[in-house]
């Protein structure tokens, strides 16, 4: 797959379609490497999450959850996301304060 490295679509894509092939791991390669080059993208970090917990790696899901709601506080899912996933964590505390934002 030739891929636009100036693209973070292109990366996505790449990635997602590395997470179809059943590549989990370099789905995750591919996804940490493009946001390097492209650290604010929500579409990335959001498939980052989710790659992630497809791998039993709920910290590390966490952590992007984090980040996407620092990004962008304004989107509810990813505030809802993240009081899940700190309900996993028994942080309790952090999932109501999230949750009320």
């Amino acid at each position: 797959v030739r891929i636009n490295p100036e693209s973070s679509n292109s990366r996505f894509l790449l990635a997602n379609s590395l997470r179809d092939a059943n590549r989990l791991d370099e789905a995750i390669t591919a996804t940490e490497e493009a946001l390097i080059r492209f650290p604010d993208d929500e579409n990335l970090l959001y498939f980052l999450g989710s790659f992630y917990a497809e791998k039993n790696n709920y910290l590390d899901s966490l952590k992007v959850l984090e980040r996407l709601v620092k990004i962008n506080p304004k989107v509810s899912a990813y505030q809802v996301m993240l009081s899940e996933a700190y309900l996993l964590f028994e942080r309790l505390e952090d999932a109501a304060d999230t949750a009320t934002k």
